[in-house]
């Protein structure tokens, strides 16, 4: 990661047990400050975090005006942890990692109505009014075309979201004419020694799957029913689940071969993995990711099992088992679980494993990272003088439509504006 130390600002999700971005975090800052300064900021008011200081994501722009940043960085993924980056990715053009391209979350009430490709169209030409709030933008959810359209570099954590990507049309922010860049940027994954697999007199598989349909809950429990070889699961659980997944343990009469786990926090599945043959990764929508513990469970040498659509299509096939959604799905499971009695698991495994080793060692990943960043940081400078000429041009019209809205002055008497609003005005801009 030689070369100039960058000053970045890295607005993302610090906290959340079972956050995507807060596990990235964990690993990359360290190894990004090692090259580069770096500013957290998150919806925490703590001062450091992961050894970089900390500020709430409120201070980031003050920041940037009183020493500016070289270049922002956002993490983005789909939840309500995430709404704030959501906001924020319309503050200043940057790098965003997306972690989801499909939200089933609406995000921040500010992105309901906001104009943001009246900003990008202003962006370009100045000479373009400001939308009238009164008309509200029509918003086109679940897709995250607004903040892919802000995001002059857009990198994915997934080749399946990032395919989809290209697949979506916008006016966009792009650090070069016809130049929108996207990229896949892996996660990182450290690895370690797999645990030694438990006695192979009983299958025993993990399981993170949701309850509904998407999850395939109703496949695999029944596979499983079908297996003449002793078997038990785990199966890790939102909490808001356990109803829906003891109904399904009721149905197919299997509640004694099944440990339900409330929680899913990557420590949660570590300890599954290690008292497990067989990883299952099932999931047949475009909401939510796979990551990082279908990685764990390839590191970890377990035979992994994925339906062979959306992130499931990432990995090569011999790396891991695909299943084909639909009539034949249960048969193919049942065939699987069956082999898994029979076959040398280790060996079976050992692709996966380097897979892992090779495409999410943290350390390239962090070098990757910081290329990118080096890069963008050069390519944005432009993009950002000109948004804060935008925003500078915001304020002014929004300070005059206040003056207007204000009363005038009467009896020789100081207008409100000029008595109450400038003197704030004054203090939060210095000037």
């Amino acid at each position: 990661m030689a070369g100039k130390r960058l000053r970045i600002a890295f607005v993302s999700d610090l906290s959340g047990s079972e956050s995507l971005a807060a596990y990235c975090s964990r690993i990359l800052v360290p190894l990004l400050s090692r090259e580069h300064s770096i500013e957290l900021f998150s919806d925490s008011f703590q001062t450091e975090s992961f050894g970089a200081p900390h500020f709430h994501y409120l201070k980031a722009y003050e920041r940037h005006r009183t020493e500016p940043f070289d270049v922002f960085f956002y993490q983005l993924e789909d939840g309500k942890r995430s709404r704030f980056v959501r906001s924020s990715v319309g503050m200043m053009p940057g790098v965003t990692w997306f972690h989801d391209l499909f939200f089933q979350d609406l995000g921040p009430e500010a992105t309901h109505t906001s104009p943001w490709e009246r900003s990008i169209a202003q962006f370009y030409d100045p000479s373009v009014s400001f939308a009238d709030r009164s008309v509200a933008p029509h918003q086109l959810w679940p897709r995250a075309y607004r903040e892919v359209s802000l995001s002059p570099v857009a990198l994915f954590s997934s080749r399946w979201a990032l395919a989809e990507c290209k697949t979506m049309i916008s006016d966009r922010i792009e650090p070069e004419l016809g130049a929108h860049r996207a990229e896949c940027l892996n996660i990182p994954i450290a690895t370690s020694a797999p645990a030694a697999l438990p006695p192979s007199d009983t299958l025993r598989v993990a399981a993170l799957a949701g309850t509904g349909h998407e999850g395939r809950a109703h496949k695999f429990l029944a596979a499983l029913k079908g297996l003449s070889a002793p078997w038990a699961v785990t199966w890790l659980i939102d909490p808001t689940e356990r109803a829906r997944a003891e109904v399904l343990l009721r149905e197919f009469d299997v509640g004694s071969k099944v440990t339900l786990v409330a929680g899913r926090s990557i420590e949660q599945w570590r300890e599954a993995l290690a008292q497990s043959h067989v990883a299952l990764h099932l999931r047949t929508s475009s909401f939510g990711h796979l990551a990082p513990h279908l990685q764990h469970s390839l590191a970890a040498g377990r035979l992994t099992i994925v339906s062979s659509m959306a992130q499931g299509e990432d990995l090569p096939d011999d790396v891991v088992c695909k299943v084909t959604p639909g009539i034949s799905e249960g048969v193919q499971l049942q065939q699987i679980f069956e082999s898994a009695h029979r076959i040398d698991i280790t060996k079976a495994t050992a692709a996966a494993r380097a897979y892992v080793r090779e495409r999410h060692s943290p350390e390239r990943i962090a070098d990757n990272l910081s290329g990118v960043l080096r890069l963008s940081a050069s390519l944005l400078e432009g993009p950002m003088r000109r948004w804060d000429a935008l925003y500078r041009d915001a304020r002014k019209a929004l300070l005059s439509e206040v003056e207007h809205l204000m009363s005038s002055p009467q009896d020789g008497q100081l207008a409100p504006y000029d008595r109450i609003m400038q003197p704030a005005i004054s203090e939060i801009f210095g000037g």
